[in-house]
């Protein structure tokens, strides 16, 4: 009946008892709009009273096809029974957390409030519906439940929790937002069916026509500002019988000791229009029949009708349901309570019910007496006249004679119209075409068809090309994925060829709207072979992406590892188990300096490669036998090969080399990778690889769980890691948290070095957050145990920008190369010297 939770060992809430039904003697579900109360009130056996006593007792509520949650607050135990009541869950854990400091979010979505105000809580942001943007702000410290409620206020939304539940034991807790709507579900409240009794209260006591105003006492002597409002609508309904005013004397409440006249004016006319009406309430009460027929459910927050035909006048109004006191056990003793009562004149009901009516008996009749078919004959017959001149057919008109026209359609691709002149049918001309209004709806079409063929060529030049880069691609080593690559490409071609062949054999005078409109369904043959193609596209990017991951790990491990090997042979070193080298220190010393150069040199190996490919190609063989002797210098062409990035990328990799010797611990790497890549979020303005400025509240994540097939390595368990903020301006907090951000593993805060152990956790995400506007975060790393580390690119980020560099090198050569061969296919030389400058020019 009702299951009791409680928290295991290993952090999850789980069922470790059940309220049977027969032991249950109570069970009252009660949710109110006001104070947005919602509580559970039960009285059981004392069988319960140890679990329902202990800290921290949950209980889930049947409601629907699901549950609600409540946290026990209250006991109360006498003799063999115990009482017990609950408050909902997301009262409880929003309202206990820790309270925020003031805030004021600029210009933010309602998904961007929420997400800051679910932060560090035990529930997430579900469904958010749009609702433009507004500027939220607390002056006061608050709890994150005060803060949901400010943000509902400045959006004008309401929210509703909700629980996922796994056999009873609840994963996870959601917060959805809508905008403020009650939904009509087909609750009717009847006289002579559920409604039992209505009274409507109507108060006048406090209507007045007209408002003499005063404003607050003034300082320094000044005179007191009076002035006088009047409404002559509410005069005429509730006047007095001489004509008279109903007055009464206004004065607000203000702190504004200077106010003036027009804004006196303007609050004493506010005041005014509030207090002109009558002050109408009801006091409904109703049969709950949901127990007896289901479809006459009412929940909180519905929108129900109610009708009283024997009230006087008739009462017909619309009303929500701002309260339930819902019994579990006798559903028949189920309560609800509805305000915000709309009510609606009989008169303007029926007159709308009328034009219903005077509608659905017009069509009625136009069914009846065939009005529609009558008037397309009546068409019909029109266009006869209009066009009986222009004969449609594949052979010419019988008693045919001079002056008749006949659109030819003998040939299928081609229609011609023509015009009978002296006895024979010649071809009409454009300007006669135009003029008599002809063909308007082929030329239209074929007009469209154009303009549309010259943007999807356009389109199609592009995907061509990038169809051709991806499979010429070293690193697309599946030969079935290239080759369903290129058919789908040949089947886009195809269509593509068809379109162009057709509309070229075509122009305005001849084409015919049977073709057109064939030619017409051939796009969008071309839109879903353009999408299949896109598929297998997709498809085999990942597949490059996966290739070049693996490359560049390889090169990273095994290039070092290498080094390592063979130094520490050469020098006879031996490692023991961690990894640490074992021998006579001056050796181990030698052996150092010896991995230092070693590595250096592999770098150096990249440097090379460029030119290296180059000289394979003939280019530095042709400079060579040149017989001109010249003389580089540093404003002309210069055949060495320079690049920042590329020196940049090197000097990295050379220093993440020499800090793993150094400290002797293999694979301990940065795991933050660049602020770039797709495995990281940043919610503000990247300035570099590991440099970024964050506006007011604005973060950035790292993940490392799978989010959306981009990952970074996971964390291992039961592993100590240490997380360092290098460089970073002073308002930013920096948190750990696992369960995809669920729950906190070390909370926000300034500190710039944090150690933590992940334990039997898991799905861990690391927040950088501003805590105010325009802040800098630069250089951040996260390495594998207990000790302090200097800052490391992460050598994925490293290879990265060495494969950029190395393509940008190898273009650079490539157009060095071409240079020079327009050089050296020369006829004459000549050179002149001038001073310690030598010029080389080349005349053919």
């Amino acid at each position: 009946m009702i299951p009791i939770l409680k928290y295991n060992e290993q952090g999850e809430l789980k069922q470790v008892d059940e309220i049977a039904k027969r032991d249950l003697y109570k069970g009252v579900h009660s949710r109110k709009a006001e104070n947005d109360e919602e509580r559970f009130v039960g009285t059981c056996t004392n069988v319960y009273g140890d679990i329902l006593e202990d800290a921290y007792s949950y209980i889930l509520v049947p409601y629907d096809d699901t549950y609600r949650e409540f946290v026990i607050n209250h006991t109360e135990q006498y003799d063999d029974v115990i009482d017990f009541e609950a408050d909902a869950s997301y009262f409880e854990f929003l309202k206990k957390s820790k309270p925020r400091e003031p805030q004021k979010l600029e210009k933010v979505t309602l998904q961007e409030a929420i997400n800051f105000c679910l932060q560090g809580t035990r529930f997430k942001p579900g469904n958010i519906e749009y609702a433009g943007t507004a500027t939220v702000n607390w002056v006061d410290y608050n709890s994150p439940y005060d803060i949901l409620k400010i943000i509902c206020t400045a959006f004008n939304v309401q929210f509703e929790s909700r629980i996922e539940v796994d056999n009873t034991s609840v994963i996870n807790r959601y917060i959805d937002v809508r905008l403020k709507s009650a939904l009509f579900d087909g609750k009717e409240i009847v006289r002579g069916k559920d409604l039992i009794s209505l009274k409507r209260t109507v108060d006048k006591s406090e209507i007045v026509t007209a408002l003499y105003a005063i404003g607050p006492d003034p300082e320094d002597g000044k005179q007191r500002v009076t002035t006088f409002v009047t409404d002559d609508n509410a005069q005429e309904r509730w006047g007095e019988p001489d004509g008279s005013y109903r007055w009464d004397v206004y004065s607000p409440e203000t702190e504004n000791n200077n106010m003036s006249l027009s804004r006196l004016t303007t609050l004493a006319k506010t005041a005014l229009n509030k207090r002109i009406n009558a002050a109408v309430s009801y006091d409904i009460e109703q049969y709950d029949l949901e127990y007896l027929y289901p479809h006459e459910k009412v929940r909180y927050g519905d929108l129900v009708r109610i009708k009283d035909i024997e009230f006087k006048p008739p009462l017909y109004a619309e009303a929500e349901v701002i309260e339930v006191e819902r019994n579990i056990i006798d559903p028949s003793q189920t309560k609800y309570v509805v305000g915000s009562i709309k009510e609606f004149k009989e008169s303007d009901l029926l007159q709308r019910f009328g034009f219903l009516w005077v509608s659905i008996k017009r069509k009625l009749n136009d069914n009846i007496n065939n009005v529609n078919t009558i008037v397309n004959q009546v068409i019909d017959n029109e266009l006869q006249y209009v066009e009986k001149k222009i004969f449609k057919s594949q052979t010419e008109p019988e008693n045919a004679v001079d002056g008749m026209y006949w659109y030819d359609t003998s040939n299928d691709r081609v229609g011609v119209l023509k015009k009978r002149v002296d006895g024979q049918w010649v071809n009409v001309s454009e300007e006669e075409r135009n003029s008599m209004g002809g063909l308007s709806r082929e030329i239209a079409l074929y007009r469209s068809l154009i303009t549309t063929f010259e943007n999807l060529a356009i389109q199609h030049q592009k995907l061509y090309q990038e169809v051709t880069e991806i499979t010429n691609s070293p690193y697309l080593i599946s030969n079935q994925l290239r080759s369903s690559v290129n058919t789908n490409l040949n089947a886009l071609v195809g269509v593509y060829n068809n379109i162009k062949s057709r509309l070229d054999s075509i122009n305005e005078d001849t084409a015919t709207i049977g073709f057109l409109i064939d030619t017409q369904a051939l796009f969008q043959d071309y839109r879903a072979k353009m999408q299949a193609l896109y598929n297998t596209l997709e498809t085999a990017k990942v597949a490059i992406n996966e290739r070049l991951s693996t490359l560049q790990k390889q090169f990273t491990e095994e290039k070092f590892n290498d080094a390592m090997k063979r130094v520490a042979d050469a020098f006879g070193i031996q490692q023991d188990e961690q990894g640490r080298f074992i021998g006579p220190p001056e050796t181990v010393a030698q052996m150092i300096d010896a991995l230092k150069t070693e590595t250096q040199e592999e770098m150096s190996t990249l440097l090379k490669r460029s030119e290296y490919e180059t000289d394979k190609e003939g280019f530095v063989e042709r400079l060579d036998a040149a017989d001109s002797e010249r003389k580089q210098l540093s404003d002309e062409i210069s055949d060495r090969v320079t690049l920042t990035e590329f020196n940049s990328g090197i000097d990295s990799t050379k220093q993440y080399a020499d800090n793993k010797v150094e400290t002797l611990e293999i694979g301990n790497v940065n795991l933050i990778r660049s602020y770039k890549t797709t495995q990281n979020i940043v919610n503000g303005i990247i300035e570099g690889d590991y440099a970024v400025r964050l506006p007011l509240s604005r973060n950035i994540n790292f993940y490392y769980y799978d989010r959306n097939g981009d990952i970074n390595p996971p964390l291992e368990s039961n592993t100590d890691y240490v997380l360092q903020l290098h460089e970073a301006d002073a308002d930013v907090d920096m948190g750990v948290f696992y369960n995809k951000g669920s729950y906190t593993v070390v909370p926000y805060s300034k500190e710039r070095i944090v150690k933590f152990n992940t334990g039997d956790k898991t799905d861990f995400r690391i927040v950088i957050v501003a805590r105010s506007d325009n802040q800098f975060v630069g250089k951040v790393s996260l390495y594998k145990g207990t000790k302090e580390l200097d800052w490391t690119p992460n050598p994925l980020d490293v290879q990265k920008n060495i494969d950029n560099a190395e393509t940008n090198a190898k273009a650079y050569a490539d157009s060095l190369k071409i240079q020079q061969d327009e050089v050296l296919t020369t006829y004459d030389t000549r050179i002149t010297q001038n001073g310690k400058d030598i010029e080389q020019r080349a005349t053919k």
